[in-house]
This record gives structure tokens, C-alpha cells and sequence, in this order.
């Protein structure tokens, strides 16, 4: 029987967790093999810069295991990050200084020696310390999370994924599984393109070594591979825990193979029809896990596989850490509001959502989650509500939700529109779909958040690269008349008096006057003394209205 959570078990999942992943993806790992290399990213920027394309980009600067191969793709990959690439602040992308300084920096050169005849006219970063700023917030900044994923089956008739999916859901998470060896035809070859990782999974005795190997060979990038889907269920892999483990050593070979970490059998409550020798409790994920360990001893299994439908984001809390016994960092690689107390309705989704994805974020004992499902078969609109993806290339207002809660250490900047379900923390408040053309001004969201009491509030943590005058723009709607205060850092920034806005178009965009803003990292609280529906914020150098 495995030990019951400890401290020294905690204490192993986090060093399993920070020695296994960087905390952010790195934006100037062009190639996409998940290290900064001089002599490969840095050439590849470098060639870009010079105006090369073509094989020309590429001879030679590819690393072994590059996900990023095509010089077409690689070219993209850079022009959508130019302003990102322009390291000395001056608007333009230039070989002989943005490049000049990146490949220093990737050798790993710093202070005077970094920036000596390298800025280019009119540079706005001038020394090392503003430079490396400015890469460190390009880096945070590349993915909202890079533990957040997606499930998206092709059972029941939905379409296959789409580049256009992948760009909807670009930056907002980094990967997906869809139950099979290999993603679908239509994107194979791309997906990478966007910084996204696919993992291939075994789903149960009957699968291809030969198939998976051949995956593996063509994309040698690829680091995890999930096991067994629910064996603990006679509707899905339907093994023993003895069965399981006579299986095992032929996902090891693979593993060891091809330098890969492996997921354990993904386990959930089950009707109890797999038999599970010495207990009388079937149903229970546990005692599956147990016995599938006592029967793999000294096996590889370097993650915990989690799947879980419990409506109370509580409960669900709960489950998952019952998970952390066996000490090994844990994917929760299905979940969703869907079972007990009837069919849950779109809002009670979309706050079950919050709530849980917040959770995950921020818990140190799961290294990877991925919701349940990206399109489901009873489509968009129908109950339980879980789509996260509408037509093609579209997200429905729970994947606006999913795509937009950021990292503990994802910042904002000045001049985006943060939506406000995008924020930090967020406490007494729930989520409303707007009606389609009310927010088309600037935002591109339908989804607001209402206030429920005079307690509740919103955070949001930014980064201001250049300190000076700056106006805060909300888009609000009111019930009532209340104030309406706006704080940074725990200091009153502005009050604003809200009235009913309810007559004639429902939402505002309210703009402060110019507001001070020093330079570095701040956290800004919205809050009121009345109920008030919110839909975005931005800080711009000039005010909206």
C-alpha cells in the first residue's frame, strides 16, 4: 500500500516539477527543441535579420531534435514576434544590433559586453539591465500558461482539429491529446509552428509499438507519453491492475528508447466492473493505482494520470490531492463539470472552470491539465456546456474563459485590452455571456464577469516597462449607482461614480485622467460598493474617450 501524503513526498513532487520544466517557454527557441541555442536559434535569427530564407535559413542550424524545421514556418515564427525580437527598444529589426545582441545573450555574454556597438539608432533600452528585462518579460509573456492543455476527440462525427483551432487557442495553452499515436493528418506537420506540443498516448493493451515509433522518429521533439486510458473502466481499456502491468515494460522500451517520461494509467471513479484483488472497493481510482504498483514494482512512471467529473470545485480540489501519496507530480488529464445533481447549466460551467483552472495553475503538485473537451459530441450549446471550441476556428465563451487566465507570473502590459475574465484573482463575482455586438469596439470577448457583493473584486498583475503618465480605460456596465475604485498596490489609483447604465447601449468605456506609473511590476485591484458588470481594461498612454 503506498504511504499516505507527507511533507518528504511534497517536498519530492516539487523538485520532480523544477528540474524537469523551465517555469516559462522560451520565445527565442526558434526551432522549437525547447533549449536557447547561439548556434541554432541565434543563427536562424541572425540569417532572418539578414534578409536569408529558404534552405539558406536553415543549413545547419537546425538542432537534431528541432520541432521547427520549415524555413517558411521559422520565418513566421519570427515576423509574429517582431516586436519582441527588437531588443534595443528603437521600432526596427536590425541584423546588425537586435541580432547582434540576442546572439550575445545566447552565449551567454552580459553587462558592457552585451550592448558595445550593438543599440541601434534611437534605442530605447541603452544598457544590459533594460535588455534583459525586456527578454524575461518576452519569455513570461509567450504562453498565458504551459501547463494547460486540451482533449479533442474525433469520436461522434466532430471535425479535426484545425490550424485555425490552434490559432484561436495559441498562447492561451501549449498542449493537447486526443486519445490516439499521432495528432490528424491536416496538421502534423505544423502544429509545432505555434509552439504547441502533441502527446501520443497508448490508450490500451492493443496498441502499436510500431506506430508510436514511428511518430516518435519523425518528431523527435516529443518528451511524454501518456498510458492506459481509465483501465479501471470495463467502456474503456478494461485491464486488471495485474493486466496493466504486464503491459508496461513495452511502453518503457519506447520510453527508454527515445529519452521520453511516462504517464501513469489515467484512473477515475469508476461503476467498479474491473476487479481489483484484495478489496472490495472497484470503483475506487486508489486502490487501482495500488495495486497497478504492486504489480509494476521498480517500474517507470514518472507522472500521475487524473481524471475527475465532480461538480463541487471543491470536491474536485480535493480528489486531485488525494493523488499527491504517491509523490510523483500529477496530469489531470480529463475534467469537467458534468456529474450529480442534474445537467449543469452554461454559467455554473464557466465558474467551475475559473475556479478550477485557477486552482491547477497555481498548485505546485500538478504539472499538467488539459479540460475535457475541446468540441463535444453533442456539440456547442448543449448540455454539460463544455465546449471550449465552437465552429472552426472559433472559441465558445468557456474556451474565452479557459484561454484567458493567466500564470502567477504572467504579466500584462500598457496598450492591450485585458479581458477582465483574464484576471489573477478573482473573488465574488460570476461569469455572463454579453450579447454579441456590445463589446466589438475593442474587444473581441462576449463573456463579462458581474459583481454579486460589495466584497468582491478583481486583480491583475502588469508590468509597466517605462514609467510616465498613463489613463485607465474599463468597459462597464451598472445597475445601480455606486462607486467604483481602482487601486495599485494596495493604494487608491481612482474612484469613479458609477450610475445606471442600463438606457440605451448597456456597456461604457470609462478613462481615467493620466495617472503616474512607475516602472516595474504592480498589481491593480477593481472593486465597487454596488453591483457592476465588467468586460475589459486597458492602460494606454492616451485616453479612449
Amino acid at each position: 500500500m503506498i504511504a499516505s501524503r507527507s511533507p518528504i513526498f511534497s517536498l519530492f513532487i516539487l523538485i520532480n516539477i523544477f528540474v524537469s520544466t523551465p517555469l516559462y517557454a522560451s520565445i527565442y527557441d526558434v526551432d522549437q527543441n525547447d533549449i536557447e541555442d547561439a548556434l541554432t536559434d541565434g543563427l536562424l535569427i541572425l540569417r532572418h535579420e539578414f534578409g536569408i530564407d529558404g534552405a539558406n535559413l536553415t543549413d545547419g542550424a537546425l538542432a537534431p531534435n528541432a520541432a521547427l524545421t520549415n524555413p517558411e514556418s521559422i520565418a513566421s515564427y519570427i515576423n509574429d514576434r517582431s516586436l519582441l525580437f527588437d531588443l534595443d527598444g528603437n521600432r526596427s529589426n536590425d541584423a546588425l544590433t537586435d541580432g547582434l545582441l540576442l546572439l550575445r545573450y545566447l552565449f551567454g555574454l552580459s553587462g558592457d559586453s552585451l550592448i558595445q556597438d550593438a543599440l541601434g539608432p534611437g534605442a530605447t533600452r541603452n544598457n544590459y539591465a533594460e535588455i534583459k528585462a525586456h527578454i524575461d518579460l518576452s519569455n513570461q509573456r509567450e504562453f498565458k500558461s504551459i501547463k494547460r492543455g486540451i482533449t479533442y476527440g474525433m469520436g461522434g462525427g466532430q471535425p479535426a482539429l484545425s490550424m485555425d483551432d490552434l490559432g484561436v487557442l495559441s498562447g492561451g495553452l501549449k498542449w493537447w491529446y486526443n486519445w490516439r499515436r499521432t495528432p490528424n493528418n491536416s496538421i502534423e506537420s505544423s502544429y509545432s509552428k505555434d509552439g504547441f506540443d502533441f502527446v501520443p498516448m497508448a490508450w490500451g493493451r492493443n496498441f502499436s509499438d510500431a506506430e508510436i515509433r514511428s511518430f516518435l522518429n519523425g518528431h523527435p521533439h516529443v518528451k511524454y507519453l501518456l498510458g492506459f486510458n481509465e483501465p479501471n473502466f470495463q467502456s474503456q481499456a478494461n485491464m486488471t491492475p495485474a493486466e496493466a502491468a504486464a503491459e508496461w515494460p513495452r511502453l518503457e522500451a519506447i520510453a527508454q528508447e527515445y529519452g521520453l517520461k511516462l504517464v501513469s494509467p489515467a484512473v477515475n471513479f469508476s461503476p467498479g466492473g474491473v476487479d481489483i484483488p484484495g478489496t472490495e472497493d472497484d470503483g475506487s481510482p486508489w486502490a487501482y493505482l495500488d495495486a497497478f504498483f504492486e504489480e509494476c514494482d521498480g517500474c517507470q512512471v514518472d507522472y500521475i494520470a487524473v481524471h475527475g467529473y465532480m461538480r463541487s470545485a471543491n470536491a474536485f480540489k480535493a480528489y486531485v490531492e488525494k493523488f499527491e501519496r504517491y509523490g510523483k507530480p500529477i496530469w489531470v488529464t480529463e475534467w469537467a463539470a458534468i456529474d450529480g445533481g442534474g445537467a449543469p447549466n452554461l454559467q455554473s460551467q464557466m465558474s467551475f472552470l475559473s475556479d478550477t483552472t485557477r486552482w491547477l495553475e497555481s498548485n505546485d503538485s500538478v504539472f499538467r491539465y488539459s479540460w475535457f473537451i475541446a468540441r463535444s459530441r453533442q456539440g456547442y450549446g448543449q448540455a454539460p456546456f463544455n465546449d471550449i471550441l465552437m465552429d472552426n476556428g472559433t472559441l465558445s465563451p468557456l474556451g474565452e474563459i479557459y484561454t484567458s487566465i493567466p500564470s502567477n507570473d504572467y504579466p500584462y502590459i500598457p496598450e492591450e485590452i485585458i479581458e477582465a475574465e483574464g484576471a489573477h484573482q478573482i473573488q465574488g463575482f460570476v461569469y455572463d455571456q454579453v450579447p454579441a455586438g456590445q463589446t466589438e469596439d475593442f474587444s473581441q470577448s462576449e463573456v463579462s464577469i458581474t459583481s454579486q457583493n460589495n466584497s468582491a473584486y478583481v486583480e491583475y498583475k502588469i508590468y509597466i516597462e517605462f514609467a510616465g503618465n498613463y489613463h485607465l480605460n474599463l468597459r462597464l456596465s451598472s445597475l445601480t449607482t455606486n462607486t467604483l475604485k481602482v487601486d495599485l498596490n494596495n493604494r487608491n489609483l481612482w474612484s469613479l461614480n458609477l450610475w445606471n447604465t442600463t438606457s440605451g447601449d448597456p456597456w461604457k468605456t470609462f478613462s481615467s485622467d493620466g495617472v503616474f506609473l512607475d516602472k516595474g511590476n504592480h498589481v491593480v485591484r477593481v472593486y465597487s460598493d454596488g453591483e457592476f458588470a465588467f468586460n475589459w481594461f486597458k492602460i494606454s498612454k492616451t485616453s479612449i474617450n
